[in-house]
């Protein structure tokens, strides 16, 4: 899973808990090394990277 998916700015990301959201209707995880997810009000601020669940 590398770069499966990336949250621009100001792109739907409602946060579930820590580090995990909903990209796209599907769960990712924004990598440890952006520090804090870049989320307020549900909203992706910046540019994140995030792993997405294949299944």
């Amino acid at each position: 899973m590398e770069n499966a998916g990336i949250m621009v700015a100001g792109q739907s990301c409602p946060l579930l808990e820590d580090n995990v959201c909903f990209l796209n209707g599907k769960v990712g995880i924004i990598y440890e090394h952006t520090t804090n997810p870049i989320i307020r009000n549900n909203r992706c601020l910046g540019n994140a990277k995030a792993e997405i669940f294949r299944h």
